[in-house]
């Protein structure tokens, strides 16, 4: 008889909250995946549920982007569009795509082994990163190219137990020559430096006990996850220290996705998708799934443009 892996534990973290507003809601059942900011101030969101990508101003009026052939997962702002990977869950093959702000969906490239296309980010002009959740694999992508190679691939990367919605490594985000890592499963923030000639160094683990879906930076360093079946946002500072800056009652319930908005009167606040705890209910009761606002007094680091 086979036994039972569980998941690793997340530890609690003290309380600092911060002022937030809510921007837009959706109805009890929606899953909203990830966001990513726009250079005007709008995002757009990936609604896993539903199969599309919506245009949400700051107002909170949205309309809905383009419907995709398959669920989205990351997001990247590019010029006159945004990418999206993902692809059908646990079945070959990726994808990523280019979706014009006209609504237009092209397919871009193709990784045929991958089964769990996740975070996505840029790591320089011209090149993001995915990971897949389940192989445990970090993908480095020339966009201009149209090609992707495996760029670092570890244990620490994969699942650790036999829940099937924690996945092993999920958010990604490039920061001081090091390419961070959430591994939800494990609960585990890793980082793998990236070598001068580009290539993955040795992974450290960077936190242990904090269960990230996704993460940001701001400039001086502090990290931002937000923890999905944990409803909250944390922030984990460069010495390690840790504090929940947003909570359930702040709109937190299924946190999954986080951004800083880009500009002079926005770049100090994160904007953080959820799901309502649709898959863990907080209090037994789902929520409405929402795109919150979080003023948190830093601003953020500016990722590169691809």
């Amino acid at each position: 008889m086979n036994e039972r892996r569980h998941p690793a534990e997340h530890r609690e973290a003290p309380v600092s909250l911060l002022p937030t507003r809510i921007i837009r809601t959706w109805p009890v059942g929606t899953f909203i995946e990830n966001l990513c900011v726009l250079g005007e101030g709008s995002i757009v969101v990936s609604v896993h549920s539903a199969q599309t990508l919506e245009h949400v101003k700051t107002d909170g009026t949205s309309t809905v982007l383009a419907r995709m052939p398959m669920p989205a997962t990351g997001l990247i702002a590019a010029d006159g569009g945004v990418y999206a990977c993902g692809g059908t869950i646990g079945t070959p093959t990726g994808y990523l795509w280019y979706i014009g702000l006209d609504g237009s969906v092209r397919e871009w490239l193709r990784i045929d082994e991958a089964v769990f296309l996740n975070g996505l980010t840029p790591m320089r002009s011209g090149v993001a990163l995915t990971v897949d959740s389940l192989l445990g694999t970090i993908y480095e992508i020339d966009v201009e190219a149209r090609t992707a190679r495996r760029w670092f691939q570890h244990e620490q990367l994969t699942k650790c137990s036999d829940e099937p919605m924690l996945p092993g490594v999920n958010g990604i985000k490039v920061f001081d020559g090091k390419v961070f890592v959430t591994n939800t499963d494990r609960a585990l923030i890793l980082a793998i430096p990236i070598n001068p000639d580009g290539s993955a160094g040795e992974l450290d683990i960077v936190a242990e006990g904090l269960r990230g879906d996704d993460i940001a930076f701001d400039a001086l360093g502090n990290l931002y996850a937000t923890t999905h079946i944990h409803n909250s946002l944390i922030r984990l500072g460069p010495d390690g220290e840790r504090a929940v800056i947003a909570g359930p009652e702040e709109g937190m319930p299924g946190a999954t996705s986080c951004a800083f908005g880009r500009r002079e009167v926005d770049g100090d606040h994160l904007y953080v998708t959820t799901t309502g705890g649709i898959i863990m209910p907080f209090q037994g009761k789902p929520q409405e799934a929402k795109l919150v606002q979080i003023a948190v007094g830093m601003r953020g680091f500016e990722l590169p443009t691809l």
